[in-house]
């Protein structure tokens, strides 16, 4: 029979979004551009699990395939790893994260019987209708197997293919091949998908045993350390060793781009945390919106972009690794200028896109950085650099006694330095500060002539810049 519609959607992905993270005394403004605050969104108080499992009744074979009445039996999201159980009698909850996807673990279920398999699935499959999951569950059970063509019940028009394939391909980071495209037909009350794929199947294997190996290699050697230890590591390992790639390929947005093959974009970087976050049984999900002040993209403009949420000792906060993977005095670096920040935090730069703006609002108490690492966020970019700072400052007076104590030491009356600096003002009046406890500083030793100041500075996190400072004689 002629099938009675093409279907043809590809699932909306952020395109390559960055910011600039860099000040000069002389204008030190805050690296993050402002904008206007996101538009009201909604926001169900959703439990944010780390992964959850459905159970999807399969088939022998998935190509033509049909999905049974009451084939979905998913509950809601499971309680996080470590919390309250599902009933024995429940075969489609797990109390704990699943492993990754590819592991034998999760892949079958015992029920040879009628060919049940267990399917992963997350906050966004969550959020559809009851035959949305069933569509959900059939197709990415074909995802799972590398099987191109599906047959689904029902007529889905493109704006329920959009949302069931959006669902999967934000739900799931380890089905890197899934480009979230599929083209179809629509025939006797079913629909019949051409996944497009971006790997060959001949190479899947191979490339799903290197991403398995890639995240091993990360959450190996944080067994036994705090979820807020395992979270900061597995932040810090992507920022340093995933480039940004803007001229990659379109399909190139991938945890597999990232993990394996060492760069991607937003979309890459987000997708590659996330799968991490579920390894390690860290609640964290996928968020696609808007960002604004990206380097590349004229200023002002809101541009497609990629980060995350997290779960973290009770509260839910938003998570950038594409932008704190920035330099930092034009060294790589690792900042933390967007790591378990606030909805208040991310407003003037960031803003959920209405595909995300269900998942849980991160309105919480403001993370503690110090509290959880020893250390604040200034003090851990600057270790990655193996910069000593040499002190810190939030008020003019604080400042010029630092700086009286640095020329003091100076020696030839030449010094540089670093300082952590609080504040927007302290930092744009520092030209104006240094001169006379220098001056005091080099004339009790004797020094006549002028003195030259240079300072950059680099915001770091909230109100904190890290400031380099050189000091000595010459013309001023």
């Amino acid at each position: 029979m002629r099938p009675s519609t093409l279907l043809i959607r590809a699932a909306a992905r952020p395109a390559s979004a960055r910011a600039p993270h860099s000040a000069d005394a002389a204008a030190p403004g805050a690296p993050c551009m402002s904008g206007a605050r996101a538009a009201a969104r909604r926001r169900a108080s959703l439990p944010l699990a780390a992964a959850t499992l459905a159970l999807a009744l399969v088939f022998a074979s998935l190509s033509g395939c049909a999905a049974p009445a009451g084939a979905h039996l998913a509950s809601a999201p499971l309680p996080t790893p470590g919390g309250a159980s599902a009933p024995e009698s429940d075969p489609s909850t797990d109390p704990g994260a699943p492993p990754l996807a590819g592991h034998s673990a999760d892949r079958e279920q015992d029920a040879a019987e009628d060919g049940a398999r267990l399917v992963r699935t997350g906050p966004y499959y969550a959020e559809l209708s009851e035959s949305e999951r069933a569509s959900y569950l059939v197709i990415a059970s074909a995802i799972e197997s590398a099987e191109q063509k599906v047959v689904v019940d029902g007529s889905l028009g493109d704006d329920v293919l959009g949302r069931v394939l959006n669902a999967i391909l934000f739900d799931r980071p380890d089905l890197f091949w899934f480009t979230g495209a599929a083209t179809g037909s629509v025939s006797n009350g079913q629909t019949t998908l051409i996944l497009d794929f971006s790997v060959d199947r001949n190479t899947l294997n191979a490339k799903r045993a290197a991403l398995d190996a890639a995240v091993e290699n990360i959450v190996s050697p944080l067994e036994g350390l705090s979820p807020a230890a395992q979270q900061k590591a597995a932040h810090d390992y992507i920022a340093q060793h995933v480039a940004y790639d803007p001229h990659g390929p379109q399909n190139g947005q991938t945890a597999y781009n990232a993990l394996v093959e060492g760069k991607s974009v937003c979309a890459g970087y987000a997708r590659a945390f996330q799968l991490v976050m579920i390894e390690l049984g860290i609640p964290c999900s996928y968020v696609s919106g808007e960002a604004q002040g990206q380097q590349q993209f004229e200023e002002g403009a809101w541009t497609p972009h990629a980060w995350n949420i997290v779960e973290m000792d009770g509260h839910i906060y938003n998570v950038d690794v594409t932008w704190d993977d920035s330099p930092l005095f034009e060294q790589e670096a690792v900042l933390y200028t967007d790591f378990n920040m606030t909805d208040d935090d991310f407003a003037a730069n960031h803003q959920r896109g209405e595909e995300s703006a269900f998942l849980p609002a991160c309105d919480g108490e403001p993370f503690d950085f110090e509290a959880a690492y020893g250390v604040d966020r200034a003090r851990a970019a600057a270790e990655h650099l193996g910069i000593a700072v040499a002190g810190e400052a939030s008020t003019a007076e604080e400042f010029q006694a630092l700086m009286e104590e640095q020329a003091a030491a100076a020696e030839g009356f030449q010094t540089s330095f670093y300082l952590v600096v609080y504040g927007d003002d302290l930092v744009a009046s520092l030209t104006d500060l240094w001169k006379e406890p220098v001056r005091s500083a080099f004339e009790t030793q004797g020094f006549q002539g002028s003195i030259t100041f240079n300072s950059t500075s680099q915001n770091v996190g909230g109100d904190a810049y890290l400031v380099r400072i050189a000091i000595g004689q010459g013309e001023s």
